[in-house]
């Protein structure tokens, strides 16, 4: 294997985000959703609640069900039950 040089500057990546428009509340909502394949619930007793002053993280272990969760915000899975509401001018997405 050949020997390469040290890498001495790492690529930078530059996000612009212009300033959205103001939405009526809510922009995303989940009330007593529940989330699961068969009758094995992954994800149960969500609420959430989006406006235009809210900022979030979403943490937790492996297999704790994050992306499930994501792909919930972003109408890639439906839930089992519960309620969802997304606001028709709005837009998420998931950037990995």
């Amino acid at each position: 294997m050949d020997m390469v040089d040290e890498v001495i500057d790492d690529p930078e990546f530059v996000f612009i985000f212009p300033n959205p428009e103001p939405l009526r509340p809510p922009i995303l909502k989940i009330e007593e959703g529940i989330f699961g394949y068969g009758d094995s619930p992954i994800l149960k007793d969500l609420n959430f609640f989006v406006d235009m002053e809210s900022r979030m993280a979403i943490l937790g272990a492996n297999g704790a069900g994050k992306s499930t969760f994501l792909n919930l915000l972003v109408d890639k899975l439906t839930l089992t039950e519960g309620n969802y509401h997304k606001n028709a001018r709005s837009r998420v997405a998931i950037f990995t």
